[in-house]
This record gives structure tokens, sequence and C-alpha cells, in this order.
């Protein structure tokens, strides 16, 4: 953002070679006359800010100085970049609702009939399968090719739009308990929902990848805990290699998740979020994105003997407030000026409606895991008194459907991660011979930290 020298210093009507309590002296004057209270405009009374803002920071200030440009921080590229800019500026107002009995009239109005209006209200009461359109493309990937319409390619066999993935210094999160996802699976089968491979081969027809690539499963079940796979190429997403470290990228689908939950919540800085399991891989991304955001947090853990040191842990993160996630929560918020807005959950049942009894009225709660196997359950006053909203969330089937934005926010959180403002804590394992430990690791309760297990042979059988 390149600008004449001058103009931060006129803005605020100080010398370009005013002290920092000249500097500070002018703004406090400055702002209190251009306010939009004061009848202001906004866009003097941002420019006003974003003087003070460089001038009084002595780092950026010289930058400024030497460049006539404007530096901005991992945090304030970040901050730009989430949800559309909004934690940078006021956020846009909602439309306002239209009232049943405008609708109505304008359904009767002659201005309103359409000689399609009938054919598309049949189309939408045939639900999203009366709708499909199907491609040549479309056909072979759900009954598979004409044999003899393709090359065949070598071991390992592979069919039209697969692709070979060998997990190559692959890691692999372990996930313990908890319910995911419907469906069944018949025994024998490879366990395993996530990670990230290394494509060694393609076989015809196969267009958005090449060898080399790393990908990630965009499907469950897919068996992740094997060195070598075959995957279908609408299975996978591509991965890009240079947005983040490996093991970073082995748990991007927990990142997407944390970044979705607080972007899709339409929050403000200084708003308030609870949420429990926080010493999850996701609950640590969370409190860390909600300490650059400006929001506050209230971070829930299980009561055990290893609490306090998870506490300052959470705490050193960026938590508000860490309570120990059981009993009544109530007191403990009576310190806070306001509720929180926005309720997460991974664990159920009296977790949840732990959460769901403190927040404000009108406030969200959502549901992105079930790790003790139990749904909540809420009272009738729950839904009518406090009127809070609560839904689910699939990041899974988001970022299936979304490949170009999942590929945004990991470019976001990339420059935060390389900017080592966003960590997350890891604990590698080799498949081959440390099996057993990551199992047992992973069980503990206190564990802070992600367990990752490695492979290192293609095609090797464990």
């Amino acid at each position: 953002m390149a600008q004449e020298p001058l103009k931060l210093y006129e803005a605020l009507g100080v010398p370009v070679k005013a002290s920092e309590v000249e500097i500070r002296r002018a703004y406090r004057t400055r702002i209190s006359q251009v306010h939009p209270d004061k009848g202001g405009s906004p866009e003097e009374f941002s420019r006003v800010q974003l003087a003070y803002e460089v001038l009084h920071d002595k780092g950026k200030r010289e930058h400024y100085d030497s460049t006539g440009q404007i530096s901005r921080t991992p945090e304030e590229l970040f901050a730009k970049s989430f949800a559309g800019g909004k934690f940078q500026s006021p956020a846009p107002q909602a439309d306002q609702p239209i009232k049943v009995s405008e609708q109505i009239t304008t359904l009767q109005s002659p201005a309103f009939e359409s000689h399609t209006s009938g054919f598309e209200a049949w189309l939408r009461s045939r639900g999203e399968a009366g709708t499909s359109v199907f491609t040549a493309e479309s056909i072979a990937q759900k009954f598979g090719v004409v044999k003899g319409s393709y090359r065949a390619t070598p071991l390992p066999r592979l069919k039209t739009f697969q692709a070979s993935s060998h997990v190559q210094n692959y890691l692999h999160t372990i996930q313990t308990g908890g319910s995911y996802g419907g469906s069944t699976r018949q025994l024998p089968f490879v366990i395993g929902h996530d990670g990230i491979g290394v494509v060694m081969q393609i076989a015809e027809g196969v267009r958005t990848l090449r060898e080399g690539d790393w990908v990630i499963p965009a499907q469950s079940h897919m068996g992740t805990w094997q060195s070598l796979a075959v995957w279908k190429e609408s299975d996978v997403l591509k991965f890009p290699k240079d947005i983040m470290p490996l093991e970073y990228g082995a748990v991007c689908r927990e990142m997407c998740l944390a970044y979705r939950l607080l972007e899709d919540a339409n929050l403000k800085p200084g708003d308030c979020i609870i949420l429990n399991g926080a010493n999850s891989t996701v609950g640590q991304i969370l409190v860390q994105l909600c300490f650059l955001l400006k929001l506050r947090c209230i971070a829930l853990v299980r009561a055990h003997e290893d609490f306090g040191r998870i506490q300052e842990w959470l705490k050193a993160c960026g938590a508000s407030q860490v309570l120990p996630d059981v009993g009544s929560i109530e007191a403990h918020l009576l310190k806070f000026q306001a509720k929180p807005k926005l309720g997460l959950d991974c664990i159920g049942g009296s977790s949840t409606t732990r959460i769901s009894n403190v927040l404000h009225e009108g406030g969200q709660l959502v549901i992105y895991g079930c790790m003790c196997g139990t749904a909540p359950t809420w009272a009738s006053s729950t839904w009518i008194f406090q009127g809070i909203q609560v839904k689910g969330c699939n990041i899974r089937k988001w970022m299936q459907g979304n490949n170009s934005k999942f590929m945004a926010v990991m470019e976001s959180l990339g420059t935060l991660i390389k900017a080592s403002k966003l960590q997350i804590t890891f604990t590698e394992y080799d498949m081959a011979t440390e099996l057993d430990e990551a199992v047992s690791h992973a069980s503990s309760p206190s564990k802070n930290t992600k367990i990752l297990l490695k492979f290192e042979d293609i095609g090797r059988e464990y």
C-alpha cells in the first residue's frame, strides 16, 4: 500500500520528526474531531486511525519513512483475509427480512407471473436427485468405463479415474473414541480417515493430479493406515507443497474446521466464545485464532490431575479463561461483561448442555463432534426463553464441495504458521515399530499433542 510519506503525518497534523508523545497527543485530538458520531467522515476517521497505528509503532514508522509503504504483520494480513475483512471494518448490515404479507402480494402481482415459474416449482419439489445433470465423466465415476476404452497401467492395477497414492513420510492422525458418520464397514477393512500422501502413479483419464503431488482424503473411511493405496481422483484433494510443513498438512482438516467455525459465526472483535475439548487439536487452534482475532475465549477441559498444567498452557496460547468441564460454570462467568455468543461442542452429553446454559440470548451452538457418544438434551426453556440456535458442522463435506475456498483458507493459515503465530504440538511415531506406543499415548487424556503415524516403506504390510 504505497503512499506519500507526508500523508500519514498530515492526517495527524504533526511534522515528520514529531516525537512519540506529540503523535499520541495529536491522535487524541484528531480522533475526537473526526469521529462519525460528531459529524466526521468515516473515511477521515479510518485515515487517522491508520496514521496512528503506523506512526506510534517504531518498526512500522521506520519502514514507512524509508519506503513510503505501510508494513502489515502476519496477524494483520490474517485479519484482512478472515471473513472477507470483517475484522478490519464494520460488518455489512444484513438484508431486512421480507414479511410474509409482502411475499404474498408479490406472488399475486401480474408482473411476477412467468411461463417458467410452474416448471421451476416442479423442479424444486423433486429435490436434489431430480435436478441432477449427468456427463460422460460423472457416469464413468459412478458406473465405470467400458473395458478396452483405455490403456492398461502397470502394477499396482489402476482403473480409469484412479490414482495410486504412496504414503512415503506419511503422517496420519489417530482418532480415538467418539462417533464419526453413519456408515458402517464390513470386516476386513483398513482403518483411518485422515492423512497426507504422495501420488506415485496415475492412470489414464486422471486430469488434476501428477506424480509427486501431495493429496489428502476427501472422503471418510478411506483406509489411510496403509503405506500404499489405490484411490479415485474424486476421492482426494490436491494439497500444495509450499504453503505449510508436511506435519501441518496432515491435520489440515482440523485447521480448516477451526477457521470455518469462527468465520461462519459472524463475530466481531470483543465477542466471547466458549468451547469444550479445548486441549484437542481443533481446540488449541481455536484458542490461538481467537487471540489473533481479539475474541475472548472460554476454554473447557476435563478435570483430571493435570488440569493446572493444561490451564496454564491454554492461557499461554491465548485463552481468556480455562475452566474444568464439570458441574455448573455460570458462577465462573460473572466476571465477564458479556455472555458467549458462540458455543463450540465436540464432546456431547452433559458437556454440551453445560455450554448451552451460559450462552447469550439467541446465541449459536455448533456441534462438530460427539466424543462421548451421547447426544445432548435441552430443557424446553432453553429453546423458548433463551432462544439458542443449534446446528451441526460437517467440514469434510464442505472441503469436498469448496476446493478453491479450502485452499484459500490453507494459504491464510500457512502465513500464520510460517510466522510462528499459529503452532500445533506434534508427536511422531513409526507405524512399523511404534504403533503400540502411539495408541497408548493417543489414549492419554492430558497429552496436549497430536499423535502422528509415519509410514516409510512402499507397499509394506503391517
